[in-house]
């Protein structure tokens, strides 16, 4: 069973990481990249030592076991990036600029997160830049580099390329969202108001989930993020969309214990991208 496999997976202490060897990546065999950026579980004990928290406690920013449940690599043969670094101690979903400043902006969840939704502070004391710039040159940049040249690879051989930036979502919004104390859809697009992919691509990804029962918003609360943004690029067939599942859908928010749930959309999701495979196959 799903639970039994994740309960062991996540009790298992003698899990090693390198931090030379932090993103997890799968070469398939159709113009489908499914990318995971902040799914990642490993925090390291150097990084650990400036907070001013407990480990379980930074899990709140994580889109916890998705890139578990949703990939099957072996069904649909797509290509597969996963962040394993932990999404608390650098967002590669967002820009650089200013990044040297991050506590101008006051956001919980700028690229170095420093306080929690809550708005309690997570480092014992105010980060020297040398850090930030440390998680730039050593996590931020590499994982740019390596996505970047798997975009590149794809589209070279495919001469087109669909990024989806997999993500998952509160099933309520926060006090500090636009959607604030308010229930969730399933599931939300984010098509960058249209302007990341293309209109026939995204309208079958949607209507394979509302077949299914499942509720679907489009750019609210989530339009899209850097990512989709940075690595669109329309007219090279470089189609990019976010698509966030409700934590409801799959997991216990509280514990994070996976639900059997979580095996209906991984169905759901797989057979979505049966679809979209073979509407893109066509046009190749």
């Amino acid at each position: 069973m799903v639970h039994t496999v994740l309960s062991a997976f996540q009790n298992d202490k003698s899990l090693q990481y390198n931090m030379h060897n932090l993103f997890l990546s799968h070469h398939g065999n159709t113009p489908i990249l499914l990318n995971f950026p902040h799914s990642g579980r490993y925090y390291p004990e150097e990084y650990l030592k400036l907070m001013n928290c407990h480990v379980d406690d930074l899990r709140v920013f994580e889109d916890p076991y998705l890139d578990i449940i949703l990939p099957d690599t072996k069904k649909i043969d797509t290509h597969l990036f996963v962040n394993q670094l932990a999404r608390a101690f650098i967002d590669v979903n967002r820009s650089k600029e200013n990044s040297l400043f991050p506590y101008l902006n006051g956001e919980a969840t700028g690229l170095v997160p420093y306080v929690f939704p809550n708005g309690q502070g997570i480092y014992k004391n105010r980060l020297h830049d040398i850090h930030i710039e440390k998680r730039i040159a050593h996590i931020y940049d590499p994982y740019h580099h390596q996505l970047g040249m798997m975009v590149k690879n794809i589209h070279q051989k495919f001469g087109q390329v669909l990024l989806i930036d997999c993500h998952s979502m509160p099933s309520f919004g926060d006090k500090s969202d636009p959607d604030a104390y308010k229930t969730r859809p399933d599931i939300i697009i984010g098509d960058n108001f249209g302007h990341s992919i293309d209109a026939e691509i995204v309208d079958k990804i949607e209507n394979i989930f509302i077949s299914h029962q499942l509720s679907v918003f489009r750019n609210f609360p989530y339009a899209g993020g850097y990512i989709t943004s940075k690595y669109s690029c329309r007219s090279q067939k470089i189609n990019t969309v976010q698509i966030e599942i409700n934590r409801s859908c799959y997991i216990d928010e509280k514990t994070l214990i996976v639900k059997e749930e979580s095996k209906k959309m991984g169905y759901i999701f797989c057979q979505m991208l049966e679809v979209v495979n073979s509407y893109l196959q066509k046009s190749l």
